[in-house]
């Protein structure tokens, strides 16, 4: 009967930790995947249109691995706000414009997790020298140091790239 007893207690003390240790991986999982952060570029525009990040993880380029925002002309720098998903991401591509323009960028960073003095933390701030034109824009400095994206007449799509040193993994970014 002693034997009976020890081996059901042992049962239970295994089916415990394993139940603990499942516990635990699991909620590192749904913490790790389900913390928002999101590509913030704070600018202003010279015309109505569409700013677009194309965020790439791993598929390419494509619309459902996109985010938008409508733009307003605006004299005032406003923020930009593109959710980005919880995967790595290989490359962001941003749109600024649909057409000719021009669109000013004072700052361009991720953003997400906790709040600092009201605001969510900057996990990380771009350098803006890191932005490269790819198709149909033409980029150069304010006198305030800030970048402008100028999109000639006639242009359809003009396209910034982003460049990343290496992947953005988000689990990376530390907060515990």
């Amino acid at each position: 009967m002693k034997l009976f007893m020890g081996l059901k207690v042992k049962r239970v003390l295994v089916f415990s930790t394993l139940s603990i240790l499942t516990a635990m991986v699991c909620a590192y999982y749904w913490r790790i995947h389900s913390m928002p952060y999101y590509l913030s570029i704070v600018g202003q525009s010279s015309t109505d249109s569409i700013a677009q990040v194309f965020y790439d993880t791993g598929k390419g380029d494509s619309e459902a691995d996109s985010a938008t925002t409508p733009l307003s002309p605006s004299n005032t720098f406003e923020e930009l706000v593109f959710p980005l998903p919880t995967e790595i991401i290989r490359n962001l591509r941003f749109d600024p414009l649909l057409s000719a323009g021009s669109f000013e960028i004072q700052r361009a960073t991720i953003r997400g997790r906790k709040k600092i003095r009201g605001e969510d933390e900057i996990l990380h701030e771009f350098d803006l020298n890191s932005f490269n034109p790819i198709n149909e824009v033409n980029l150069s400095r304010s006198q305030l140091g800030n970048l402008i994206a100028h999109a000639p007449e006639g242009s359809l799509d003009p396209i910034i790239e982003i460049s990343l040193n290496s992947p953005l993994d988000h689990s990376e970014f530390q907060d515990f």
